[in-house]
């Protein structure tokens, strides 16, 4: 028996704005409700083994409130909840199983440099994306439909593929939903009251509206029949539901119609259009602009990078807000150099493709690094300018006895400044780690920076001796 839905059912009048069901009232009713869903939500998944049968009794919730059919919200969640919870453990430890499993494979491609990493990181996020995306179906088609976990999930696979605009906009959504949540941690003290609502509603709707589509295609009965209270549907309102094609509606008319039928795509919408703007705006207006970055590689200073920080940017005169420098010493890498492995306890794969992506990238003005680092990078290519072509006339004439070659592997040569005992060393507390602590600090400018006059200032900055 196909679903009753009065979705399409239009009273056929225009609604006045003091009346008690007016458009503003709808709305409000409705973000009202779903602040009381995620609430129940949050209580529910407390006792983590029932977070499946929370999780699918919200679903189906939101999706009868696609319907405009839901009833009462707390009894009909309740009810959802009693029917889902024997059934929901078994699937609640495939999905996390699967999301610990996905998590420790990006953690993995993250840590171990191999080849092809990068490739098999992106393919990892796909994964995830289409995992949660499936998930998603799986909750929804339990919510609608008595199935064992193997069939929900095989047949959640299918509905993923078949409608796979719909599934990649889903996972998307998720990902970058989790992703907000994780930079701006305050976030999580709002989420107990709407945080469900605005990362699973949308998508209730969107795949709900799907699924009630293909019932209605197939001429399938859901296992859980939608209620509709027998008062909102009278004589009229099917009457004029038939005779709906016929009418000549006005153009107040569409727009009720419009915003009766389709307030949550409205809203939705809204949403969207505002966080793009919003972010739009940030970037064109409030982005902040690096002006010059100081790398140091296998090193740590006494001031720490905040201090260091603060110096730069005291000394290029910027206000470290819209206009910042920045100093980072989180660059500790290991590397082969002379036939042997230059160890560093605390190196990380991704220190070491931070460095040279960020050379690559422009990223990096200026760094100091160890000898034995400085040759192993002359060794893989093209990396630092000369340093003549960076300073000026009188600093290179000043100081030019400080200068080192290094052979590349093309022949051709890249200097660094030998900096040992430099007046911004013996500030600073600069120091390598133990095993490059008996080397010497070489000062390179990375090609593709930007600014040589900062990076000439802060050459006479470093006071040599």
């Amino acid at each position: 028996m196909p679903v009753l839905s009065i979705n399409g059912i239009y009273e056929g009048k225009i609604m006045d704005f003091f009346a008690g069901d007016n458009i503003y009232n709808r709305v409000m009713t409705k973000v009202f409700d779903l602040c009381l869903l995620s609430i129940i939500t949050t209580i529910c998944c407390i006792p983590l083994f029932t977070v499946g049968a929370a999780f699918t009794a919200m679903y189906s919730v939101m999706m009868k409130m696609g319907n405009n059919i839901e009833g009462p919200i707390v009894s009909s969640y309740i009810k959802e909840f009693k029917q889902n919870i024997k059934g929901s453990i078994a699937g609640s430890t495939v999905i996390v199983i699967g999301v610990l499993l996905l998590c420790f494979d990006l953690s993995a491609w993250t840590q171990n440099e191999v080849y092809g990493r990068s490739l098999f990181y992106g393919l990892t996020i796909a994964v995830i994306i289409m995992f949660v995306a499936v998930c998603d179906w799986y909750l929804a088609l339990r919510a609608r439909f008595v199935e064992g976990v193997l069939q929900a999930f095989e047949n959640a696979f299918r509905f993923a593929i078949v409608f796979l605009p719909i599934t990649l906009v889903c996972g998307i959504y998720t990902i970058l939903s989790i992703w907000v949540i994780m930079k701006y941690a305050f976030l999580l003290l709002f989420f107990p009251l709407a945080g469900f609502a605005l990362v699973f509603y949308p998508k209730a709707l969107l795949i709900g509206g799907r699924i009630d589509k293909y019932i209605e295609d197939k001429g399938l009965a859901p296992a859980y029949e939608y209620e509709v209270d027998e008062a909102c549907v009278d004589d009229e309102d099917v009457k004029n539901e038939e005779n709906t094609d016929e009418q000549l509606l006005s153009l107040k008319d569409k727009m009720s119609y419009i915003l009766y039928n389709h307030t949550a795509g409205i809203v939705l919408g809204a949403i969207v259009t505002g966080l793009v703007l919003a972010l739009g705006y940030h970037f064109v207006f409030h982005g902040q602009v690096s002006e010059f970055n100081l790398a140091v590689v296998n090193g740590y200073s006494e001031e720490g990078d905040i201090d260091l920080t603060d110096d730069l940017n005291e000394l290029f005169g910027l206000d470290g807000k819209k206009k910042y420098a920045y100093a980072d010493t989180n660059y500790q890498i290991s590397y082969e150099y002379d036939n042997a492995v230059v160890e560093n306890p605390v190196s990380d794969t991704s220190f070491f493709d931070k460095f040279f992506l960020n050379i690559r990238t422009g990223m990096i003005d200026a760094a100091i690094i160890p000898k034995s680092f400085y040759d192993y990078c002359n060794f893989q290519g093209d990396f630092f300018y000369d340093v003549e072509y960076v300073l000026s006339k009188t600093q290179i004439s000043q100081y030019s006895d400080k200068f080192i070659d290094g052979n590349t592997a093309d022949g051709n040569y890249n200097r660094g400044i030998v900096i040992d005992g430099c007046g911004y060393i013996d500030k600073t507390g600069l120091s390598f780690i133990d095993a490059n602590a008996d080397e010497s600090y070489i000062l390179v400018f990375p090609i593709n920076g930007s600014d040589k006059e900062k990076c000439r200032t802060f050459f006479d900055n470093i006071k040599l001796k």
